[in-house]
């Protein structure tokens, strides 16, 4: 919860060397070597300490909304479906969970970096049919709609 790399050592530095409270890096034999190794942890650690070429994005043109999805769609699923278009950003491509069942709510988001793969996909994609008679909704990512709006 302190915002450093991830792996908290339980003494007060993570396992790349970064101090809990000053975050500037310290030695890395402080330590190291204590703290357990996740999947989750490695990704924070190496989005923490800029390893990666893209570490941020926002939600601008190139996010897809994508509805219909099943109830077992994963994050990881969505990251197999939609990266064969074009460089997803790190955690860019998710299907929200509901909380209360651990399934899928049926929609998820998919961040591009080139907004030629977003057009791509959403050529490719949009339409899908389902043997249940649904599709997939494929689209460009509009505006968060407002809270105080009713009924629209």
């Amino acid at each position: 919860g302190y915002g450093g790399s991830g792996w908290d050592t339980g003494y007060g530095y993570d396992a790349y060397g970064y101090d809990a409270y000053s975050q500037g890096q310290t030695s890395y034999s402080k330590g190291y070597g204590k703290g357990t190794k996740d999947a989750k942890g490695l990704v924070r650690g190496l989005l923490a300490s800029n390893a990666l070429p893209v570490t941020k994005w926002d939600n601008d043109e190139n996010t897809l909304y994508v509805g219909g999805l099943p109830s077992d769609m994963t994050d990881l699923e969505m990251y197999v479906l939609f990266s064969p278009f074009g460089r997803i950003a790190p955690r860019g491509a998710s299907a929200r969970i509901d909380k209360d069942t651990g399934k899928c709510t049926g929609i998820g988001f998919v961040n591009y970096l080139e907004s030629g793969a977003a057009e791509q996909a959403i050529r490719r994609l949009h339409g899908f049919p389902f043997p249940d008679g649904t599709w997939l909704t494929v689209k460009k990512k509009g505006p968060p709609k407002d809270k105080n709006e009713k009924g629209r």
